[in-house]
């Protein structure tokens, strides 16, 4: 879950509930992103190793509220007696090795069981893909509901009380974890690198054999930095090699009752539940959806609506982006004001959310002198608190159903997101997006987002948008004002992209000053008006003015990336990587190109190979020399 939903108070007391009535011992993660998943508290991952299960449920919401209130919670195996499975893969992969029905949650990856263990068993994690199955005694499960970093969140998919894995079943998977570590430990003989995703169980795992063996910290950390150095891809750091090093001594110094303290805590819940069970089942957080499918004949056709034909449809969001100053904001209000006056086909009231301009010197002066209806423009009143998104897009829902608004602007939407959100970060980005283009198709409105143009040496737009991609690619409709070449005082209105239509030619508007006497005082401010159809002006050319002068080292990686992940696939990174190299990029040119566009990364096999994919693919036909293909 995100810390900002607006269910999270909620959520976390649901949370509570669910693990009391399992007997689980709750640890806090802060985030659920690769390798830093482990990670329960700033102080490292021993937090949710050493916390005890929580009985008492009143006391279980109120630490949620507390201790949870930004983080994950997640159930840890040994605390909790339990035996984890995490399938990633398909779901046949548990037919394969005979796994039982039990509680069960799914994520993006796959699903994750979780089991008693038998007589003479262990707590364990095991983890089964395709290339065989890891078996670990750290384990832990995220408890659902709470958010994975694609979007997805993880979900109960069956209820009831964990089933016992059989012990012959058990045996056969420690059997295959054997196999499969001899394998891996094969492989790594032969001086085969280690992949970043496994760099600090290696290094982790051979200092703790070292410690075991009675030696100190100082002594194992040389070999342990040579080992960083030359079998790790990319090395590890110096500090970072030293925690783990520090860890592993530190684990091999804990005394063997300490697990067995928390295991004996747990059981003594279970029988607790045992002598006043709980409700039957397990209730979810979520309420099951209902997926509505039904035969294409049903569906009866309806003609798309726009509030301008073929640059501003109905219903779904619309960019609008420039370089600061030229006018975006007095197109807005242009748009705003005509609207407001009847003069389209819809009618309605306007929301004018805005992060940057004030209302009383700004933005009601640019709408009186284009001719607004004031009454029907709603503004932030100054001095008021500014809106949070995804926080408080209730309340503009419920506002602009009241005042039964039909165009809403957000200026920029960069600063509408959280806090707790990046700008630059795709998943983050849709999660608000997501939510505002179902406002808008539920109550018909005009959306329009209004973003910033960075100096990338590009014509395409889908380059040239600052923040992550998915600002480009939640739009169904793009447009851009910039500077008019041929005359300073004139701007040009360009669509990039029409999902919905065909691409409108480029409108040539003009920037007027006016001044006008109001209560005594003389105001000036300014306003945008029409002037023609710019049939003359190539889309793409009006871009190339605030382009830089020579592409930078990343601009020739990000040029790279989107050629070679233009199709929306899937591809290995050693191969993106090949290419750069020989360019001269160096991987950290690359993985910053990368963040810029918001690549999507997952790893796959084992040992882990890194694969990386566009959250959308940019215009069809991109080359490597940076020119744009033709728009659809």
């Amino acid at each position: 879950m995100r810390p900002d939903d607006q269910r999270s108070d909620e959520l976390l007391e649901e949370c509570g509930r669910i693990a009391v009535r399992l007997g689980l011992a709750i640890g806090w993660t802060s985030g659920i992103r690769g390798a830093k998943a482990k990670a329960a508290s700033d102080r490292g991952s021993g937090a949710w190793k050493r916390a005890a299960p929580l009985i008492d449920e009143e006391y279980a919401a109120g630490h949620f509220k507390v201790r949870c209130r930004t983080r994950n919670p997640i159930v840890t195996a040994m605390a909790s007696n339990l035996i984890l499975i995490e399938i990633d893969g398909d779901d046949t992969l548990a037919d394969e090795y005979g796994l039982p029905e039990t509680v069960s949650a799914r994520s993006r990856r796959g699903l994750h069981r979780y089991y008693r263990p038998a007589e003479g068993c262990a707590p364990a994690k095991f983890q089964i893909d395709p290339d065989g199955v890891t078996h670990s005694t750290d384990g832990y499960l995220v408890l659902p509901p709470a958010l994975h970093e694609t979007g997805v969140v993880y979900e109960w998919v069956s209820n009831g009380s964990p089933a016992e894995l059989p012990a012959d079943v058990y045996t056969a998977l420690r059997q295959k974890a054997d196999e499969t570590e001899r394998r891996v430990e094969e492989t790594l003989a032969e001086g085969a690198k280690i992949a970043e995703g496994q760099r600090d169980n290696f290094i982790f795992s051979r200092a703790l054999d070292l410690a075991h063996n009675g030696m100190t910290a100082e002594e194992i950390l040389p070999s342990m930095l040579e080992l960083a150095r030359s079998r790790c891809e990319p090395p590890l750091g110096e500090e970072h090699v030293r925690r783990q090093v520090q860890g592993a001594v530190k684990r091999a110094r804990q005394k063997p009752s300490a697990g067995k303290k928390l295991a004996l805590e747990a059981e003594a819940a279970l029988a607790k539940l045992v002598e006043s069970p709980p409700p039957t089942g397990i209730v979810s957080a979520r309420k099951r959806r209902h997926l509505g499918f039904v035969g294409s004949e049903t569906q009866l056709p309806e003609p798309l609506r726009f509030l301008i034909p073929g640059l501003v449809p109905l219903g779904v969001p619309t960019l609008l982006a420039g370089v600061g100053g030229l006018g975006k904001s007095s197109w807005a209000c242009r748009l705003s004001a005509t609207l407001s006056r009847g003069e389209h086909d819809i009618d309605g009231a306007v929301l004018y959310i805005s992060f940057e301009d004030p209302a009383r010197s700004v933005l009601r002066p640019r709408l009186e002198v284009a001719g607004a209806d004031l009454a029907r423009v709603y503004l932030l009143e100054e001095g008021s608190e500014l809106p949070v998104l995804p926080n408080d897009l209730a309340e503009i829902r419920d506002f602009v159903t009241e005042r039964a608004v039909r165009l809403l602007v957000i200026d920029p939407v960069s600063a509408s997101l959280s806090l707790k959100l990046d700008a630059h970060r795709d998943q983050d980005v849709r999660v608000v997006l997501g939510q505002l283009a179902a406002l808008a198709r539920e109550l018909e409105l005009a959306l329009i987002l209004i973003g910033h143009l960075n100096k990338a040496p590009s014509r395409d737009a889908y380059i040239r948008i600052s923040g992550s991609p998915a600002f480009y690619n939640a739009a169904r409709s793009v447009i851009t004002i910039t500077l008019d070449p041929d005359d300073p005082d004139h701007r040009l209105v360009a669509q990039h992209k029409a999902n919905l239509a065909r691409l409108v030619p480029v409108q040539r508007h003009r920037i007027e000053g006016v001044t006008y006497e109001y209560g005594g005082q003389t105001i000036s401010t300014s306003r945008m008006v029409f002037v023609e159809d710019a049939d003359d002006v190539d889309p793409y050319a009006v871009l190339e003015q605030f382009a830089s002068a020579a592409p930078t080292k990343r601009d020739d990686a990000g040029t790279l990336i989107l050629a070679a992940l233009c199709d929306g696939d899937w591809h290995e990174l050693a191969v993106i990587e090949g290419l750069t190299t020989a360019r001269g990029i160096s991987r950290r040119t690359l993985y910053r190109a990368a963040e810029t566009l918001g690549v999507e990364s997952e790893m796959r096999g084992f040992p882990g190979k890194a694969w990386w994919r566009l959250p959308g693919a940019p215009t069809p036909g991109a080359h490597l020399d940076g020119t744009p293909g033709q728009p659809a």
